[in-house]
């Protein structure tokens, strides 16, 4: 009786080991087998990855002639995918595209040439006044990772690379105090002093989990040749938002 359980034993612990070896003809691994055992070739850290980033920065640096703009009531927001390929351990290469609102504040301690002087005919004080820009911006950069050998995660990171936005509107608000406590809000759309397209260059530095920080500088500019005297300012700086990033 042992010795039939003994070799009851023996045939299940050998069914087993064929099983999970492999099940095609003459032990060789099925097809079911050899996929199990192929490298993803999407994720963090391999060949292939999208990412959803949203990005949050302000605005700031010297205003031109006629205009003075608040930093801490300028600010860009949008929305990207990013795709990243790998290279190697060190390094990676990608492009971004998305949507992104740009918004430059006005101080309104005193009265703002541009544009007022071109709309209205003269320099006027507001209660509150901003410019605003829809653009579609397309980034290529490159990725220097900090650790070759992290796994299958995004990791820390240097980026560098440049961004050319598309600019698909632009407005000019303002709102004024009118009679008996009432407000006066006024939006111009499709102005005509600026250029179709920016270019800036970037920066990222990635070393916490879900947050990227960035700073960027605009080389060309927002506004036409014969309104150049009044350009915004270029400097911008935030945060990334990795909505997807696998941490």
């Amino acid at each position: 009786m042992a010795f039939i359980i003994f070799l009851l034993g023996i045939t299940l612990t050998s069914h087993a080991q064929e099983v999970l070896v492999g099940d095609g003809e003459f032990g060789k691994p099925s097809k079911t087998s050899a996929d199990s055992l192929k490298i993803p070739k999407v994720g963090p850290n391999r060949t292939h990855y999208f990412d959803l980033i949203v990005p949050i920065e302000k605005n700031f640096g010297t205003s031109g002639k006629g205009i003075q703009i608040s930093w801490w009531n300028s600010f860009n927001i949008g929305a990207s995918i990013r795709y990243k390929l790998k290279l190697n351990g060190l390094l990676d290469v990608g492009a971004d595209a998305g949507y992104k609102y740009c918004k430059y504040g006005y101080n309104t301690s005193k009265a703002q040439a541009f544009p007022d002087v071109d709309l209205y005919g003269l320099a006027l004080t507001h209660s509150w006044q901003k410019l605003g820009f829809h653009t579609a911006p397309v980034s290529a950069f490159v990725r220097i990772n900090f650790n070759p050998k992290r796994g299958d995660i995004v990791g820390n990171y240097l980026a560098l690379g440049i961004t050319s936005s598309y600019i698909l509107g632009s407005d000019y608000v303002v709102t004024d105090k009118g009679v008996s406590g009432t407000k006066q809000k006024i939006k111009t759309t499709s102005l005509p002093y600026f250029n179709s397209t920016t270019t800036n260059v970037f920066a990222q530095l990635r070393f916490t989990k879900l947050i990227t920080f960035v700073g960027s500088y605009r080389f060309t500019d927002y506004l036409k040749p014969q309104y150049s005297a009044a350009e915004l300012p270029r400097y911008s700086a935030g945060l990334i938002l990795n909505l997807s990033d696998g941490f």
